[in-house]
C-alpha cells in the first residue's frame, strides 16, 4: 500500500520558491536562471504544470542492443562473439563481405540498393537492410530505396552537428522524401515498424524529449497520410562525443546517452566503443558496448517502466518544444523543394555551420564542457588517431590537448596570500591550462614578490598566472609582475583597467567571460 508522503512536509508554493532565488541572485533578475536550448526556446528554472504530452505504450520487452561493426573484421566470428554477450543482432556499416553467419544472429546492412545488399547478404538467413537517402547525400552516393529495405537515417546529420529540432525535422523530411521515391517507382511503403536511426548525445533531458517529440510527430505524419502504426526507433550513441583524450571518459559519456535512449523509448540501441576513434582498439570497448546495456535493462530495470519521463513538468515541456519547432524545420525544408534540394542547393551545409559555430564558441569560453577535454583533463598516454568523424564536439580543444602533450609547456601559479585567498582563481587556471595540456606548477602561496619570482625562476616555466583576490593583486601583483621577467604574463580574472595592468606587463587576461580557448592557444605558442 502506497504512503502519501505529503502529509509529512509542508507545501511549498511556487511564490516562496521564487523569493528563495531572487535571495540567492542577489538582486538579479529571475531570468538570470533561464536556459536557452540550441534551438532557440527558453526552459524555466521551475515548472508547477506541464502540456499535454501523449504517453509512450507500455514496453513488451526491453529494448535490442545492437552491435555495430565496422572494420574488416571476420563478421561470423563477431556475430558469435555478440551472441555469448547477450546480444543477438549486430549491424554492418562497413561495407566489407559478411560471410556465414548464424540464424540465431539477426544482420542489419547498411547498403545503397538492395541487389547489392541481396548478394552480400546470400549467406545470411535472418537479416534486414538499411537504405538511408539522407545518408546517401552525405556519402554522395546513390541510394534506391525500396519497400522493405528503406529507413529513415539522420545519424550522419546528427553527427555532422545539427541540433535537436534539426533532427527531428530531418526524419520527418526524410519519410517524405522516401515515399516519394516510391510513389514514383510504382511502390507503396509499409510504414509498420519502419526504422528511424538518430543519435543520441549526452544531454540527457534534451535526448529523452527528442525521442518522445520523435514519436509524437510520427504519429502526426503517418495520420496525414491516413496510417496508424509505430516506427522502430534505432537510438546510437554519437560520435561527436567520443574524444581522442582521456578516451575511458567516453564510457562514461555512452553510458549517459543509453540511459537517454531508454528512458526516450528506443526499440534498439547502439554504442560505439569507447576507444573506436583510436588506431589500436581494445575488446573491451566492444564489450562494454553490449553488457552497458544489460546493466541498464536488468539491473537497473529501465526495461520495467514505461515512459517514466511522463508527468515531468520540465521534459513535457521540452518534448512539446522540440515537436513544435520540429515540426517548423520540417516545413522549413519542405518550402525549399524537400530534402534533396535542401542538401544539394547547400542549406543544410550552411545551417550547420551557424550551429557548429555558435556551439564551439559556448566550449571556447566553457560555457560548455565536455569533461576530458576542455574541463577537468587527466594527463595520460594518447593513443594514435584512426577515425574523426564529420564534426567532434570542442575539436579545437582536443587537438590543442593533444598537440601540447607531446612536449608539455609549464606554466606557473603565482599564487598571491594564503591558500583561501587564491584557491578559486588557481583551481580556475589549473583546470583550463591542463585542458590546454600544460604541465601547471603550483604552490601553497607567497607574501613577497621576490619570494614569488625566486620560485617562478626554479620551476623551468616560461610564463606564470597571477591568482589571487582582487586586493591582492593591488598590493602585492603589481609587484610580482616587475620582479618577473617571463615570457608571458597572465591575470586570472577581469581587472578594472586592463591598460594599466598591460603597461605592468601582463600579455594575457583569463575569466569565465573571455574566450579562454583563443587566450590559452596563444599562449601556447609563446611558451614553446
Amino acid at each position: 500500500m502506497a504512503t502519501d508522503l505529503n502529509k509529512y512536509f509542508e507545501p511549498i508554493s511556487a511564490q516562496a520558491w521564487e523569493e528563495l532565488a531572487k535571495k540567492t541572485l542577489k538582486g538579479r533578475p529571475l531570468e538570470k536562471l533561464d536556459v536557452k536550448t540550441e534551438d532557440g526556446f527558453v526552459l524555466k528554472p521551475l515548472y508547477t504544470s506541464g502540456p499535454d504530452v501523449p504517453k509512450l505504450a507500455a514496453p513488451q520487452q526491453s529494448w535490442e542492443p545492437v552491435a555495430i561493426v565496422e572494420s574488416s573484421e571476420d563478421v561470423g566470428a563477431r556475430a558469435d562473439t555478440e551472441f555469448d554477450r547477450g546480444c543477438n543482432t549486430i549491424w554492418v556499416r562497413g561495407g566489407q563481405a559478411i560471410g556465414e553467419v548464424g540464424e540465431r544472429t539477426k544482420v542489419i546492412l547498411d547498403a545503397s540498393n538492395v541487389a547489392d545488399a541481396k548478394s552480400s547478404l546470400s549467406g545470411v538467413a535472418n537479416h534486414e537492410i538499411y537504405i538511408s537517402p539522407l545518408r546517401g547525400l552525405f556519402s554522395e552516393s546513390a541510394t534506391k530505396p525500396a519497400n522493405g529495405a528503406a529507413c529513415v537515417s539522420t545519424l550522419e546529420a546528427h553527427e555532422a552537428g545539427t541540433t535537436a529540432a534539426m533532427e527531428l525535422g530531418l526524419a520527418l523530411a526524410e519519410a517524405v522524401h522516401i515515399a516519394r521515391t516510391l510513389e514514383d517507382s510504382g511502390e507503396a511503403v509499409t510504414w509498420q515498424d519502419f526504422p528511424i536511426v538518430v543519435g543520441v548525445t549526452t544531454n540527457v533531458f534534451e535526448e529523452i524529449a527528442k525521442l518522445r517529440a520523435l514519436r509524437w510527430l510520427w504519429k502526426s505524419l503517418m495520420k496525414t497520410i491516413g496510417e496508424t502504426n509505430s516506427p522502430k526507433i534505432h537510438a546510437v550513441a554519437s560520435r561527436r562525443t567520443l574524444a581522442s583524450v582521456d578516451v575511458w571518459s567516453n564510457a562514461i559519456r555512452a553510458t549517459v546517452q543509453e540511459f537517454a535512449a531508454a528512458v526516450g523509448g528506443a526499440d534498439r540501441i547502439s554504442v560505439y566503443p569507447h576507444d573506436a576513434r583510436m588506431a589500436e582498439r581494445a575488446e573491451a570497448g566492444e564489450r562494454l558496448s553490449t553488457t552497458s546495456q544489460h546493466v541498464l535493462a536488468f539491473e537497473s530495470h529501465l526495461q520495467q517502466v514505461a515512459d517514466a519521463a511522463h508527468g515531468s513538468y520540465l521534459i513535457d515541456t521540452w518534448t512539446k518544444q522540440l515537436a513544435e519547432y520540429g515540426w517548423s524545420y520540417f516545413q522549413h525544408i519542405e518550402r525549399f523543394g524537400g530534402l534533396e534540394s535542401f542538401f544539394k542547393d547547400g542549406r543544410l551545409h550552411d545551417e550547420l555551420e551557424g550551429v557548429i559555430a555558435e556551439r564551439e564558441a559556448r566550449y571556447a569560453k566553457r560555457k560548455q564542457t565536455r569533461v576530458g577535454v576542455n574541463e577537468f583533463a587527466v594527463a595520460g598516454e594518447l593513443a594514435e588517431l584512426e577515425h574523426t568523424p564529420l564534426y567532434v564536439e570542442a575539436q579545437g580543444w582536443e587537438t590543442l590537448q593533444r598537440k601540447n602533450r607531446q612536449a608539455p609547456p609549464k606554466v606557473f601559479l603565482a599564487n598571491l596570500g594564503p591558500l583561501a585567498a587564491h584557491k578559486p582563481r588557481a583551481d580556475f587556471v589549473t583546470r583550463l591550462f591542463q585542458a590546454a595540456g600544460f604541465e601547471v606548477v603550483s604552490n601553497t602561496g607567497f607574501d613577497t614578490a621576490d619570494a614569488c619570482a625566486k620560485a617562478f625562476a626554479d620551476s623551468g616555466a616560461k610564463g606564470y598566472v597571477l591568482c589571487g583576490r582582487d586586493d591582492d593583486y593591488e598590493t602585492l601583483g603589481k609587484g610580482v609582475v616587475q620582479a618577473i621577467d617571463a615570457k608571458y604574463a597572465v591575470y586570472a580574472g577581469r581587472p578594472a583597467d586592463e591598460a594599466t595592468w598591460r603597461e605592468v606587463g601582463v600579455t594575457h587576461f583569463v575569466s569565465m567571460r573571455v574566450n579562454v580557448f583563443e587566450a590559452v592557444s596563444e599562449i601556447s605558442e609563446v611558451a614553446k
